[in-house]
């Protein structure tokens, strides 16, 4: 009987000793897998990261580089962080698509425009201008452009400026169609 017991022990010890490596293995392979994709996620949040100020940068030079191009609008009064932040809300997560959130303020400013039209009561085209002034003061605050009351001329120029600023940015950053300087604007 003595072998017997010995016998039976080793074949215990070599079970107890494979689970052992198993399990070894297993938490191996396991924490293998777990810092694999740690190290993924990491990498993937520092190329999001990556992209979202490689392409805020790309915007606010675009932005400033168009601003020098126009007489009328000054880059101080733009803040171009704040238009970004509407346009591409999630591009810290790498995602660069424009927000609807950015169309609908575009709508809004056509909106403004087609309100003033809509508010022309003689035939010599007079408007309110200055209740003009105000929707669309209003209205670009939103993309964080900061418009003043002027004259009506020189208001006039402002806006021509602007929109076509809005049109070069969108054309280069979005997919949007739509252009603020062939909106018809019968006050002009």
């Amino acid at each position: 009987t003595p072998l017997y017991s010995s016998a039976a022990s080793d074949v215990y010890k070599r079970q107890i000793l494979g689970f052992g490596i198993s399990a070894i293995w297993i938490f191996v392979l396991v924490s293998g897998v777990y810092i694999a994709l740690k190290n993924y996620l990491t990498s993937v949040k520092s190329t999001a990261l990556s992209s979202h100020i490689s392409h805020l940068t790309m915007f606010k030079d675009y932005i400033e580089e168009e601003i020098s191009k126009l007489d009328t609008l000054k880059s101080k009064r733009i803040n171009i962080f704040v238009w970004y932040s509407l346009a591409f809300p999630n591009s810290r997560d790498g995602d660069i698509e424009v927000s609807t959130a950015y169309s609908s303020a575009i709508d809004k400013i056509c909106d403004a425009v087609e309100h003033t039209n809509d508010s022309i009561n003689s035939p010599k085209g007079e408007y309110g201008y200055r209740k003009h002034q105000e929707r669309l003061i209003s209205t670009v605050s939103s993309l964080g452009i900061k418009l003043s009351f002027l004259p009506k001329n020189d208001f006039h120029n402002v806006e021509n400026d602007l929109f076509l600023l809005i049109d070069s940015v969108n054309q280069t950053f979005s997919n949007s169609t739509q252009k603020l300087s062939n909106i018809k604007r019968d006050y002009l």
